[in-house]
């Protein structure tokens, strides 16, 4: 289960990248920028960054790679907050 979280996570940050590079919507940008300072992060932090990014989503008025890119983080949106792990061995 970690290493799908972290794929996933991973997917999420490929799809952000792309928007930082393509994107002319400074606040998409910004979130994107957050959440990618801080996607390590639990807690508050994980939520306040992860509330942001969709927020900014829903004003954003994207159109070709870029809307691509924010369907990709709305299909994974569900690991935007950095998830608790536990690994246990027996």
């Amino acid at each position: 289960m970690a290493t799908g979280v972290v794929q996933m996570r991973n997917k999420l940050s490929d799809a952000m990248k792309e928007i930082l590079e393509i994107s002319a919507d400074e606040q998409l940008k910004t979130a994107c920028s957050q959440w990618l300072d801080n996607k390590e992060e639990g807690g508050k932090s994980s939520r306040e960054c992860s509330d942001n990014v969709m927020a900014a989503i829903k004003k954003s008025k994207a159109t070709g790679r870029e809307a691509a890119a924010i369907a990709e983080i709305v299909k994974r949106k569900d690991f935007l907050v950095k998830k608790s792990v536990w690994c246990v061995r027996r």
